[in-house]
C-alpha cells in the first residue's frame, strides 16, 4: 500500500535492521523485574510520531504499550493496522485533535496480536464528544481467555 507520510516498515534505509532514525530502547531500559505470573506489564510512552517510530514501538518488551501523541491520518493508522497485524501485532488508535491545522495528539496502544484488546465506545455524548479531542480513550485489555479484563483511560494532555 501507499503512504505519502513515511516509506512502509522496513523499507526505509536501515542500520542492523532498523530504522536510520530508530534508537532500540537498550535491554536497562526495558529490564523489567516483575514476575509476569502476577499479572501484566504495561508501559506509557510520548511517540510524537507513531509512523516515525512504529519500528520502535513493535521492539518493546511490555504486554501492551499506551501510546500518546500517534500525529497521524486516518489512512496512516490504517496501513500501520495492516502491517502491525503482519507482525502480530494489534494496533488500536484513536482521532487527532481536529481543532489544530497541523496533525497533533491521538492516543492509543499495541499488544501482541494473541491478547484482547479494543476501544471501549462512550455510553454519552460528552464522553464521546471528549474522545473527539484526540487527547482521549478508554481501553479493554486482557490476556486472553480466564484472564483478568483492565481498562485503561489513556490521556494526552495539553501543555
Amino acid at each position: 500500500s501507499q503512504r505519502s507520510t513515511k516509506a512502509q516498515l522496513g523499507k526505509l534505509p536501515n542500520v542492523n535492521g532498523h530504522r536510520k532514525d530508530y534508537k532500540p530502547a537498550d535491554d536497562e531500559e526495558q529490564a523489567f523485574n516483575w514476575d509476569r505470573a502476577l499479572g501484566p506489564i504495561f508501559e506509557s510512552i510520548n511517540l510524537t510520531n507513531l509512523d516515525t517510530y512504529a519500528d520502535h514501538v513493535l521492539h518493546r518488551k511490555a504486554d501492551v504499550t499506551f501510546f500518546q501523541e500517534h500525529s497521524c491520518m486516518p489512512s496512516t493508522i490504517a496501513t500501520l493496522k495492516g502491517e502491525f497485524k503482519a507482525r502480530n501485532r494489534t494496533l488500536v488508535a484513536g482521532p487527532l485533535d481536529g481543532n489544530l491545522s497541523h496533525h497533533t495528539a491521538g492516543v492509543g496502544a499495541i499488544t501482541a496480536s494473541c491478547n484482547d484488546l479494543f476501544i471501549v465506545e462512550p455510553l454519552t455524548s460528552e464522553f464521546g464528544n471528549l474522545i473527539s479531542t484526540g487527547r482521549v480513550l478508554l481501553l479493554c485489555f486482557s490476556k486472553g481467555k480466564g484472564s483478568h479484563v483492565t481498562l485503561v483511560c489513556n490521556v494526552y494532555g495539553y501543555s
